[in-house]
């Protein structure tokens, strides 16, 4: 029986973050992420379950969370379709395909050809309300043997009608309370709230079991400040429209899909407008966030802005830094010598200045390469796990020493790759 349940998920976040500190049991080092503090048998969850967007312990990133939400409902496990979002998931794949573990959606939706463990939660619920068995699993038996760098840290979801309404029940293996555990209540809720729909009971509560709730010693800041939030405060969602969830859902992953592998910015704009018009509003709200995204990534900086500005109040508050950090600094009003070095007409003396040109050269060299290290260092960091100075100048000097060359030039040393960087970051912060 479930004693007591926080509200909304910024009061489960906080208290949380505070139990951990507070009645957790310190472990030592693990070789990868450090020592942490950890309670086992860890139950949390929301009474509001539509409150699932935190706003003061920890500010949700919603284009993160919709995206992940997203990928779940698509049943995917391809690694292009997530890191275009979240750069960090590259270090978790162990084929630069695909993500083994993490990947809830493919397990739940298309574990194999014609296993849709969610069209069968919901079958099972309509046939019996007071069914025990609707269940769905993520762990699998191989999970407990095999060797990979991504494990699912989710084991298995747990659905019953009980007071007229859906409760909902997570299991976890393993959950860190302060990077994972806000993103895990947005995307699981946000799935409980369908099998509800789909069923056509109202969604009551959603219950959140972890069998080992943690923190690493790293993140101790992190922790502590959402631990002094004094009034924990989460935006509620609108309900979700009943009769076909499931159908609307799975049209906003083809649409997510579609704009995310446009070519051609051109290609938006048409897609965007058939979304709105097929989606309904609900659903709508949720594209316009990846949407803006997207425009971002394809430089539009005037409509990526516009599109924020539109978002719904509970999304947009949680997109705009992550907009603005794509979109980066606004171009600096200059000249029509665009971004010359150097004013165009002392360019003659220089180059018949051979020391002279040949320093250029070779400052123009390093430039390209930290121009392009800098790419994926910032595509790396995250608020959590920031990318310092000092990391970035042991990457090159390490690169450096490996005897390798960054931006491809002709009669160069041989070329670094982008995940043989991100390795050099990895191993850099395990000797830390």
């Amino acid at each position: 029986m479930q004693n007591y349940l926080p509200n909304d998920a910024d009061d489960a976040l906080v208290r949380a973050c505070r139990d951990v500190f507070e009645k957790g049991e310190s472990l030592g080092h693990d070789t990868t992420r450090g020592s942490s503090k950890e309670l086992l048998g860890y139950s949390t969850g929301m009474a509001n379950p539509l409150a699932r967007i935190g706003i003061k312990g920890r500010a949700l990133n919603t284009v993160g969370a919709i995206a992940r939400f997203v990928w779940l409902i698509a049943g995917s496990d391809r690694l292009e379709d997530i890191a275009y979002y979240e750069s960090r998931v590259r270090s978790f794949s162990d084929d630069e395909l695909s993500v083994p573990g993490s990947s809830y959606g493919r397990r739940l939706f298309n574990s194999s050809p014609g296993t849709n463990q969610i069209a069968g939660v919901v079958a099972e619920l309509r046939r019996d309300p007071d069914s025990r068995r609707a269940a769905a699993v993520v762990w699998l038996p191989e999970d407990a043997v095999r060797e990979s760098r991504d494990i699912p840290c989710t084991f298995g979801l747990f659905f019953h009608v009980r007071g007229g309404g859906l409760v909902m029940t997570t299991v976890m293996r393993s959950n860190n309370a302060v990077t994972l555990l806000p993103y895990n209540f947005f995307e699981f809720s946000m799935l409980g709230e369908i099998v509800a729909t789909e069923v056509g009971v109202p969604f009551l509560r959603y219950v959140h079991w972890a069998a080992s709730m943690h923190v690493f010693d790293k993140m101790e800041s992190d922790r502590a400040k959402i631990a002094d939030t004094d009034a924990p405060e989460s935006k509620t969602m609108p309900s979700m429209p009943p009769g076909d969830a499931m159908a609307r859902v799975q049209k906003l992953a083809v649409f997510e899909a579609k704009i995310r592998n446009a070519a051609m910015a051109e290609e938006l704009a048409p897609l965007a407008a058939q979304a709105r018009e097929e989606l309904g509003e609900y659903w709508v709200d949720l594209f316009e966030v990846l949407y803006a995204y997207v425009l971002a990534k394809h430089g539009l900086r005037d409509e990526a802005r516009a599109t924020c500005q539109g978002l719904a109040p509970h999304f947009r508050s949680g997109a705009e830094a992550v907009i603005e950090k794509v979109l980066g600094p606004d171009p600096v009003a200059g000249d029509d010598f665009g971004d010359a070095l150097f004013d165009l007409e002392d360019l003659d003396t220089l180059n018949r200045t051979p020391t002279v040109a040949e320093s250029v050269q070779r400052a123009a060299d390093s430039s390209r390469d930290f121009d392009w290290l800098i790419s994926i260092l910032r595509d790396e960091q995250t608020a959590d796990a920031p990318v310092t100075v000092d990391e970035l100048l042991q990457v090159r000097t390490t690169l450096g020493h490996l005897d390798f060359t960054l931006a491809a030039r002709d009669g160069a040393q041989s070329e670094m790759t982008r995940n043989a960087v991100v390795e050099v970051l990895r191993e850099l912060r395990r000797s830390n």
